[in-house]
């Protein structure tokens, strides 16, 4: 678990955060990307969220590409 501490507020809810993980025994498998570290259930989470974004913009591409065959087609018809 990585934290960056910028108040003191944040002090103690991290610490907060902590002692709970340590009472409920949290020991769900943490994957390291980098300088981030992630739960198991986080990294889905952020992975279902890439693939999300990744299939709109595939569809938009898509569509952009289908907009500008029918354009070409307009101008050039066969």
């Amino acid at each position: 678990m990585n934290f960056t501490i910028t108040t003191t507020g944040q002090y103690g809810q991290v610490k907060e955060a902590i002692i709970n993980r340590m009472k409920n025994r949290d020991k769900e498998l943490v994957v390291q990307t980098g300088s981030m570290a992630y739960t198991q259930s986080e990294w889905e989470k952020v992975l279902r969220s890439f693939d999300k974004a990744q299939e709109s913009i595939q569809k938009n591409t898509k569509e952009q590409v289908e907009e500008l065959q029918e354009l070409k087609e307009g101008i050039n018809p066969l």
